[in-house]
């Protein structure tokens, strides 16, 4: 059967592709040509063996089973993911469903699971989960009956690595990650298409997120990738991606050395020379988003571009922060980037308003690759000035996704609004928020060593209290890292968060 045509069959008449704007299709003329008075230029000839997407819904597939596809098709696939790797889900994934079944089920699955009203982990829908687990499973059967091209492989584990992104399930979603990048590694990059080595990167980073050990996540040839100089934001995405793999490798190698005694910090010689080298990369980086910048000014304005640009900065700027911060085992150390901190809670201002006078709110469900929620949870874990660390706590509501990969948005704002009340020693009820950035706090709002968290863990399972007052609320106890002591070893208390409240 020939690869199904999709965007090739669906383009709309050649005046409206040619502005960039939804074609209704209208015959024999486009009426929205029509109404403006502009000549309609036709419709583009379909290229033989192309099929269009309506009888691809009606090949096979039940009526609930076509409306998930399209779903899928028309408004989870365009924002799972960044620009780079757009077209592996609005095209290759949509191609498979009609090549491979096991493709068919996961997006089904993903379709239902993206549907559920709901993605916060504590909310269950019984009907969708129980659906969607079907045709996962099915799919899953199906890949381990089946001699598969090692390239679509690599889009199944994606698809499955989705499907268990929405069900908040880290174990097996770290597990297919896993799978993924060493299949990779062992394959023909050469043959790959680039957006799928893109995709990789991504997953090798998850892995480091959420569990896996340096000794058991395979790294990945990231350094033939160019930091010099750039031809696009795309470009430069990719680049960033390279160095952001490293960071987080650099990183993991010292975090036990960061947890013992301050005394006796000293870092090997070794990471010193990778840590040289990519400090180097990243200066090269951000000279090379500098000159794309320049070049913007001279264009018209692309509001795209420029928040891509917007998102790309932020990005460098935490990964300059960390991996700069390494080389000390103090905390206050954080405080010598204000400047850097200052620049990111311009840049994500900025970016929250755009959304806005985009009206982009509604889309904000989930992204299989992370945006901003990781980048905005640092700075307000690691900028101890309380009136900028509000403000970020404020912009996470409105530029975070309700689900990045898995970074949960309710889980990660409450640890934020934790770590300012243990630190700050004050109450942050959520309306307080605009009357604490209201009144005078004077210079005197950084805690001290001591009580500043290094890290956290949040472990156990969610549980349902009752309070006094008679509500009921669900949390989860997390397990917060202090240094007491300047010179002493670091000390593990445990804590809660709230993720949902109910009434009594």
């Amino acid at each position: 059967m020939p690869r199904a045509g999709f965007e090739k069959v669906r383009t709309g008449c050649k005046t409206c592709k040619t502005r960039k704007v939804k074609c209704d299709e209208a015959k024999p003329v486009c009426s929205r040509c029509l109404k403006s008075g502009r000549d309609c230029g036709g419709y583009e000839v379909p290229p033989t063996g192309s099929i269009s997407w309506s009888r691809l819904l009606s090949s096979g597939n039940t009526p609930a089973e076509a409306r998930s596809l399209d779903l899928f098709r028309c408004i989870a696939a365009p924002v799972f993911s960044g620009p780079s790797t757009t077209s592996l889900w609005t095209r290759r994934m949509l191609q498979l469903t009609m090549q491979e079944g096991p493709a068919r089920d996961a997006i089904l699955a993903i379709s239902l699971l993206y549907e559920s009203p709901n993605l916060h982990p504590l909310v269950s829908h019984q009907k969708e989960q129980q659906t969607a687990v079907m045709y996962y499973n099915r799919a899953l059967r199906l890949v381990a009956t089946k001699d598969l091209d090692t390239e679509i492989v690599l889009y199944l584990s994606i698809l499955f690595t989705c499907v268990e992104f929405l069900r908040y399930n880290a174990p097996a979603a770290i597990q297919h990650c896993l799978h993924a990048v060493r299949i990779f590694q062992g394959s023909d990059k050469g043959r790959l298409p680039l957006s799928l080595s893109a995709v990789m990167r991504q997953l090798a980073g998850f892995t480091y997120f959420f569990g896996a050990t340096l000794s058991g996540s395979p790294l990945l040839p990231y350094d033939a990738i160019s930091c010099h100089g750039f031809r696009s934001t795309l470009e430069a995405a990719e680049a960033l991606d390279g160095l952001m793999l490293r960071t987080l490798t650099l990183v993991r190698e010292v975090y036990s050395l960061r947890r013992g005694l301050l005394a006796a910090f000293v870092l090997p010689p070794p990471w010193l020379a990778r840590w040289r080298s990519l400090r180097q990369d990243l200066d090269a980086w951000y000279s090379g988003l500098a000159v794309l910048r320049v070049q913007q000014l001279a264009t018209p304005p692309d509001g795209e571009a420029m928040s891509l640009c917007r998102v790309l900065e932020m990005r460098w700027l935490v990964s300059d922060i960390w991996v700069d911060s390494r080389l000390f085992p103090n905390e206050t150390i954080y405080d010598a980037y204000r400047g850097q901190f200052e620049r990111i809670l311009s840049m994500a201002t900025d970016e929250a308003h755009s959304r806005e006078s985009l009206g982009a709110s509604d889309t904000r469900k989930f992204r299989f690759e992370s945006k901003l929620a990781p980048q905005l949870h640092f700075a307000v874990l690691k900028c101890r000035f309380l009136p900028e660390r509000l403000q970020f706590l404020a912009l996470f509501k409105k530029l975070a996704y309700q689900r990045e990969a898995l970074w949960d948005a309710v889980q990660l704002e409450e640890i934020g609004r934790l770590a300012i009340e243990r630190e700050h020693g004050i109450e942050l009820a959520s309306e307080s928020i605009d009357s604490l950035l209201a009144t005078p706090m004077g210079a005197l709002t950084v805690p001290s060593e001591g009580r500043r968290i290094m890290d956290y863990l949040v472990d156990g399972e969610t549980e349902t209290r009752t309070l006094p007052s008679g509500s009921k609320v669900s949390r989860r106890s997390i397990c917060l890292t202090y240094r007491p002591d300047r010179q002493g070893p670091v000390v593990d208390v445990k804590d809660w968060i709230i993720l949902e409240r109910q009434p009594s």
